[in-house]
């Protein structure tokens, strides 16, 4: 029997999927993966009966079953494969994405009676009863040299920083008679990356450029010459198309994709396998320009305050998010300093002074923002309005904090990380395109707002990337914030739970 028909028995007998529709159900591939996966890996042998294929790069579309797959080829090496002493490894860029895998794995294990009575599991390792072992690594390079590593599970490898894990893993597989380095990913868009540079590699093996029958290429995307927004270049990125992604997903997230530039560079990065030239911008000029209002009596409506310090040289900036009728209407505050200024006068970049002369930035004197003004200030504005509460990032702010919880502010925390800010990130854009935003035509918040450039996780959780940006977001980080505490109120009252907590992280 070939030993792709021994993995597919293995999987089929003792193996479920654990999520989804089919959770339950027997651990059963494609077509497509069996003849362009599993087959050329495990039946392409040497003359002396070794495997072939030292490394694998499989890119395809989101969801067609990437990470499913590398869970049951990895389970096949710990339990069915011949090496001894196999020592399989899930990796990537770090330990929670290198365990998506591995925790799939586990759960398989779980639910197998046959497995579990072979194996000891315990939260981020298995081991076989014949010595085998099954774990997840941390990103750090330095940490992960001396394995002697015979299976290689590399995770979403576009993600990957630098080679330096790469190298360290792959060069520890010297030792073994058959080595494997399966590597998955999507495209991105860094074409310096080591993602970009093996998939380069692939395109150049696969089509004869290259000669290396270690290597084994597959690589599923859309032509850019191709309709985005045709079935055909769905098709040709997702070959699990109809049954792991259905095409009403991504009739409906193409559409979705159609109504604003980030959105589409997502689809195609994502679902079209395609590398994009760039991170796009967020929100259209013309879009947020339309949700310009000017409305009354503000000082009568409670509103919800976010506080961003970003940083002590540049900007911080001070948001109130008024819940009115049919909208959530933005005021925004900001500072920076004298010196700032001057430097940016000095080097031809966006000038603050403009913004200063509008009234929309206050100037601190100085080289650092003195938060004693900004508090002064904070307080000032809150005798004009009716602020119930502050929302802040407590990374480095603590001391601020504790200061303004002594001035009597209810104060809430609110990290900047993907899951406190991905839901509000993209119920913010919708509450634009919807005109559920208002705000009074702040130049310098329109700038920011305009700034921003979205960065994603591997599974495709979002926002606002300070890193990315070319320029300061500050202003638009705080009016999310704001924004999504004004809508929490809303939603479940003033102290209710928020219902961004409620909602958590997402995962495709």
């Amino acid at each position: 029997m070939l030993p792709s028909a021994v993995f597919n028995g293995f999987c089929r007998h003792f193996l479920r999927h654990t999520k989804g529709p089919l959770a339950g159900q027997p651990l059963i591939f494609d077509p497509w993966q069996k003849r362009k996966i599993i087959k050329p890996l495990l039946d392409t042998r040497l003359r002396s009966g070794l495997r072939q294929f030292r490394q694998a790069l499989v890119m395809v579309g989101r969801k067609n079953g990437k990470t499913t797959l590398a869970a049951g080829l990895a389970l096949y090496m710990l339990f069915g494969d011949q090496e001894p002493g196999a020592e399989i490894l899930s990796a990537a860029c770090d330990s929670d994405q290198a365990a998506l895998s591995f925790d799939i794995a586990k759960q398989m294990v779980l639910q197998s009676p046959e497995l579990s009575k072979m194996c000891k599991v315990y939260r981020r390792h298995i081991e076989a009863n014949r010595g085998a072992v099954y774990k997840v690594i941390a990103a750090d390079a330095a940490g992960n040299l001396g394995h002697n590593i015979s299976t290689l599970i590399f995770d979403e490898l576009l993600t990957q920083k630098n080679r330096d894990l790469y190298e360290s893993l792959v060069t520890s597989m010297g030792a073994r008679t058959e080595p494997l380095a399966f590597m998955i990913s999507t495209s991105g868009h860094d074409r310096l990356s080591l993602c970009y540079e093996l998939y380069n590699y692939a395109k150049q093996v696969r089509d004869g450029v290259v000669n290396d029958p270690t290597f084994l290429p597959v690589i599923y995307e859309a032509p850019r010459e191709m309709d985005w927004k045709s079935p055909e270049a769905w098709r040709a990125a997702n070959p699990g198309l109809g049954k792991s992604v259905t095409l009403e997903y991504l009739k409906d997230t193409c559409q979705t994709a159609q109504n604003n530039p980030a959105r589409e560079q997502s689809f195609r990065q994502y679902h079209l396998n395609q590398w994009v030239e760039s991170a796009a911008r967020w929100i259209a000029t013309e879009s947020w320009n339309s949700c310009e209002a000017h409305p009354t009596n503000l000082e009568e409506v409670p509103c919800y305050a976010a506080l961003d310090l970003s940083s002590r040289t540049d900007l911080t900036s001070f948001t109130l998010a008024f819940p009115l009728a049919g909208a959530i209407h933005l005021k925004t505050f900001a500072w920076t300093t004298s010196a700032m200024v001057a430097k940016r006068n000095d080097t031809n970049r966006m000038r603050y002074d403009q913004f200063a002369r509008s009234g929309n930035l206050e100037i601190i004197p100085g080289e650092i923002i003195d938060y004693e003004v900004v508090l002064r200030r904070i307080a000032e504005i809150s005798e004009e309005y009716k602020i119930r509460e502050i929302a802040v990032d407590p990374w480095n702010a603590e001391f601020l904090m504790q200061k303004l919880e002594n001035q009597g502010y209810i104060v809430r925390e609110f990290r900047q990380g993907f899951r406190s800010m991905s839901p509000p990130t993209k119920d913010f854009e919708a509450a634009v395109l919807q005109k559920q935003i208002s705000h009074d035509g702040n130049p310098l918040l329109r700038w920011c707002i305009d700034n921003v450039v979205i960065e994603f996780d591997a599974a495709g959780n979002q926002k606002p990337s300070k890193k990315r940006s070319v320029e300061r977001i500050d202003a638009a980080v705080s009016s999310i914030m704001a924004f999504a505490r004004a809508r929490t109120a809303e939603a479940t009252g003033v102290n209710g739970e928020s219902i961004y907590e409620l909602q958590g992280l997402e995962v495709f």
